[in-house]
């Protein structure tokens, strides 16, 4: 295992970890609005990790943007936490993304990964951003035009 690797490998629990504490501390302060989250890259598996700690009736988590994320295409998970988003739920993914094919091959053996392909389950649109995505850190560079294609919300500030 490269010292990229693990770090990944790490990274990717800790995102585990932080998705529970969240999770917990929306539960038990409640809130009076739907919240809307996006993440990139590792940040995605800290929202799927929200979404597997919330209760299957719960209403808090109105829309999900992932970018990049690390997540096995195919898993039947995707099905679970999109019961849990009131509206839209969305992958982005781009081809282009070698980062994330080949952390993923080494750390875990994914071999089709929702960053570089999009997931077939249904309420959940993928947005095909190859065009405007040719390595893993242009996700940063590129998420507010991204959101701002998916009419995501119009009044979002600039980067």
């Amino acid at each position: 295992m490269s010292f990229l690797d693990n770090v990944w490998s790490v990274a990717k629990n800790k995102a585990e970890i932080a998705g529970k504490v969240i999770a917990d501390q929306l539960l038990e302060r409640g809130t009076n609005r739907a919240l809307s989250l996006v993440g990139t890259s590792v940040g995605c598996q800290v929202i799927l990790s929200i979404l597997d700690n919330l209760p299957e009736d719960c209403s808090i988590i109105q829309d999900v943007v992932l970018l990049g994320c690390p997540f096995a295409s195919n898993s039947p998970k995707w099905g679970e936490w999109r019961q849990k988003v009131c509206n839209r739920f969305v992958v982005v993914h781009s081809e282009n993304d070698g980062m994330l094919a080949y952390v993923n091959r080494i750390e875990s053996g994914i071999v089709s990964v929702s960053g570089l392909t999009g997931v077939e389950t249904e309420g959940i649109e993928n947005y095909d951003a190859s065009d405007k995505i040719q390595s893993h850190f242009q996700y940063m560079q590129q998420i507010r035009q991204i959101l701002l294609d998916l009419h995501f919300n119009s009044d979002l500030p600039e980067l």
